[in-house]
């Protein structure tokens, strides 16, 4: 509930902390400008209730290599996680990418339409995971949510599971990723490309109106 824009730099100097929570800060796109420093010791991290967040970028979380809970919920306006976000290299050998030990995720009540698989690589090891009250995009880039990831979370945090639900295409709409899962559904994958013609298409219609109003 402060008026921090920006990860704070004198983190780096807190290497005992285990806990840190700047929940309600002003704070803008986490990225490898704007991430937090090394914190050997954090367990546990709060970012929620964030409305200037947009967008979790690579290399943000690359210091907390230990982090074992992260609360990244309530932010209405998050629509976007890098898959890199949280990766960091061994240290005696960079080609090597290791992810923290991520036990509790919450994800929950965000602007998120899809995730990547490879975000986080242990996905059976955690105890909760909450992607619940986020407007996904069921395609066939959530599948994987659908045909693993939903099992895991059935057997975690079940209570939760029905909240988990389709917002786009309207095929998919207001379905649960639960009833999905248990129809083994296989979801196709939506023409971006064309989508993106068209929108394209639609703007150079529209230009070429208001040219064409004085004339």
């Amino acid at each position: 509930g402060n008026l921090f824009k920006s990860i704070p730099k004198a983190l780096k100097y807190a290497r005992n902390v285990r806990e840190v929570v700047l929940d309600e800060n002003p704070i803008e796109d986490l990225s490898e400008k704007n991430a937090f420093p090394p914190m050997p010791n954090l367990e546990r991290l709060n970012l929620t209730f964030i409305g200037s967040l947009r967008a979790i970028r690579k290399g943000a979380f690359a210091g907390l290599e230990k982090l074992n809970e992260l609360r990244l919920s309530h932010n209405h306006h998050l629509s976007y996680i890098d898959p890199s976000a949280f990766t960091f290299t061994e240290k005696d050998n960079s080609d090597i990418l290791l992810w923290p030990p991520i036990k509790k995720l919450y994800l929950n009540n965000n602007n998120l339409t899809t995730l990547e698989e490879r975000t986080f690589i242990k996905w059976e090891d955690m105890e909760e995971v909450h992607i619940h009250d986020n407007p996904w995009l069921c395609d066939c880039d959530l599948q994987w949510i659908v045909s693993t990831l939903m099992p895991i979370i059935e057997k975690t945090t079940p209570h939760l599971i029905n909240n988990v639900r389709c917002a786009r295409p309207d095929a998919h709409a207001e379905k649960s990723l639960e009833e999905l899962s248990k129809e083994d559904h296989k979801m196709g994958c939506l023409n971006k490309a064309h989508t993106e013609r068209d929108s394209a298409l639609l703007v150079a219609l529209f230009i070429g109106l208001v040219l064409a109003m004085p004339l």
